[in-house]
């Protein structure tokens, strides 16, 4: 899967890639909090990404793997990328935990 490529492949770029967008979403849902949000309301998708994005699903798999997020539902999607397929809608699973996660995942991010 080329996907799982971004995981296996210890580029500095692409590491860094994946973790910034697991941060932005996670403090996305922190600060929504109880409220649910999709990878849809990251800002600039569509303009930072040619491929709209479309790696980030193993990214936000990987937070819901950690039981820091859950998923509530789906919704169609409002990347053209997609193509109005359905997206998962997520909400904080922990919060103490994902406020931690957050943390130690900017420190991450400021330290590389």
């Amino acid at each position: 899967m080329i996907q799982q490529r971004l995981f296996d492949d210890d580029s500095p770029s692409k590491w860094e890639r994946v973790r910034r967008d697991q941060t932005s979403f996670l403090k996305l849902a922190v600060e929504r909090f109880p409220n649910a949000v999709s990878v849809d309301e990251l800002p600039g998708s569509e303009a930072k990404f040619p491929d709209g994005g479309k790696w980030r699903g193993p990214g936000i798999r990987e937070l819901s793997e950690q039981g820091l997020i859950r998923a509530t539902g789906a919704k169609r999607s409002d990347r053209p990328s997609r193509k109005m397929g359905l997206t998962s809608v997520w909400t904080i699973a922990d919060f103490p935990k994902a406020v931690s996660a957050l943390n130690r995942m900017i420190d991450q991010l400021k330290t590389r």
